[in-house]
């Protein structure tokens, strides 16, 4: 099966991940490359189209219902095959369950016993004296081949593991992304051989530039809504806080358009601060009530230290901005510091969890590790492949005795399962504020789990704060994960 269906799904779920630092990049656009030089050879052999651009339109009015979550004092499980996922992600999607998994209860000491599926064949688990839900799932393919999700200790909420088993579902397969071409009017002259173009967040090198605009062929733009709105989005740093930019929506996008932008709009500039370094990497994304998805917006490779500079879009008028840095630690591990924050802040401050794991010690019977950040994590989520490389075995917990112990202890019927267990890693994860769950989504979505947290009223809006380690096996494995997300 091919990694466009995962691929998806990392990009539109509720957990931005960390992944999305290092391997996948949603709404791709042009060269791989995060530097740009657009030009040091001013002769282009190419030139620019003069080709009619198709028309904008006026914001769209979104017409998809916001999918709200209403708040449960269990956790709600799916088992569902990942062929049948198509489309945004929900935990109330139309999507195929699976038979192929028993999921057990935690008893005690280790022991647990299996429960049945409920009328809409989901779990119901409930919660423990300590308010944390224990269960595992233990899917066997057709093959026989047996893979474990084990939530030991998470809160309530809704979770859904996938069964990657080829089946023969008809769904509809057609995506709301587009190939399109951008041209870039008014370019500010001479062209700067220090600026940076970009185009929704995507740093461009090989733009052809003539005459004052540029032009970018094969641009992936993907729709805002489930009813295919588009936005294109188009910044240009001339030099530092000299940020240009512009921007169109669009409707019934057909592959191979020609889209035009002019950079009619000078980027607000607001500062950013921080208790600890976040190095030099960091990119910035919008989001607006009734999208489906946030848009990227900036990617700055420039800045370092514990302060900087953010562009503020305000002709988008967005309700919030989705702030994403990483910062990398010396044993190879990597830091990803995630903030939401009001569009309407003028300056922001970032407290950094200070959180690393080392020393991950794998055998058949526990997983351990050291911590050795300035942070506790508040949860942590491991990974196992054995040596041909499959994914056997994944856990996730909340527990206080096992981020305490810094081990996890294996039930003895999956020491079997363990016995050629080869590579493992590790991710800790944290929030910002004690009740705010969204954290969970990041260490769940690195072991292949989904997990979308209970909506309640005493949360506060900006939910989407949290920071990961992602130990250094762990990114050494993140191109695996791609292929192999859920087994």
């Amino acid at each position: 099966m091919s990694t466009k269906a995962p691929l998806n799904i990392l990009c539109n779920s509720l957990a931005i991940t960390a992944l999305a630092l290092t391997v996948v990049s949603c709404g791709k656009a042009g060269s791989k490359s995060t530097t740009i030089t657009p030009s040091e050879v001013l002769v282009q052999l190419k030139k620019i189209p003069a080709t009619q651009a198709a028309s904008f339109v006026t914001e769209p009015s979104i017409t998809s219902p916001v999918i709200e979550i209403p708040k449960v004092e269990h956790a709600v499980l799916r088992h569902v095959y990942r062929e049948s996922i198509n489309g945004k992600l929900s935990p109330f999607a139309d999507f195929l369950e699976s038979p192929n998994a028993v999921v057990e209860q935690h008893i005690a000491f280790g022991f647990y016993t299996e429960i049945s599926a409920e009328e809409d064949d989901s779990y119901i688990i409930e919660l423990d004296d300590n308010d944390l839900a224990y269960f595992r799932i233990t899917n066997t393919r057709p093959s026989g081949r047996k893979r474990v999700h084990n939530f030991y200790g998470v809160p309530a909420g809704y979770y859904m593991t996938l069964d990657t088993t080829d089946i023969d579902h008809e769904k509809n397969t057609e995506s709301s992304c587009r190939n399109i071409a951008v041209r870039i009017d008014n370019l500010p002259l001479p062209i700067n051989l220090s600026a940076r173009l970009m185009i929704n967040g995507q740093v461009i090198n090989d733009a052809v530039y003539e005459d004052g605009q540029a032009y970018q062929e094969y641009v992936n733009l993907c729709a805002i809504s489930q009813d295919k709105d588009y936005l294109l989005v188009v910044a240009y740093e001339d030099e530092e806080r000299d940020i240009k930019y512009g921007f169109n929506y669009y409707k019934g996008l057909v592959d191979d358009d020609l889209l035009e932008i002019s950079l009619d709009h000078q980027a607000d500039i607001i500062e950013w601060s921080s208790d600890h370094q976040l190095d030099n990497s960091f990119s910035l994304s919008g989001k607006k009530d009734g999208w489906s998805v946030a848009i990227n917006l900036y990617h700055n490779e420039l800045q370092n230290g514990m302060n900087g500079y953010l562009p503020k879009f305000s002709m988008l008028a967005l309700e919030s901005y989705h702030f994403l840095g990483r910062y990398e630690e010396s044993r190879g591990g990597i830091n990803a510091v995630k903030r939401e924050f009001s569009a309407n802040d003028v300056t922001v401050s970032f407290d950094v969890n200070q959180m690393q794991i080392d020393d991950i010690n794998l055998t058949p019977n526990q997983i351990s590790w050291q911590s050795i950040g300035q942070d506790s994590e508040k949860i942590v989520s491991g990974i196992i492949f054995d040596q041909s490389l499959t994914q056997t075995y994944a856990f996730m917990s909340m527990d206080p005795d096992v981020l305490r112990d810094k081990q996890f202890n294996f039930p003895l019927d999956n020491i079997e399962l363990l016995l050629e267990s080869a590579v493992s890693s590790l991710v800790a994860a944290s929030g910002t504020a004690d009740k705010q769950h969204h954290f969970v989504s990041s260490a769940a979505l690195f072991s292949g789990f989904l997990y979308w947290p209970s909506t309640s009223d005493e949360i506060d809006a900006n939910q989407l704060n949290s920071d990961i380690f992602i130990s250094g096996d762990g990114s050494e494995l993140l191109d695996l994960l791609i292929k192999e997300l859920g087994g």
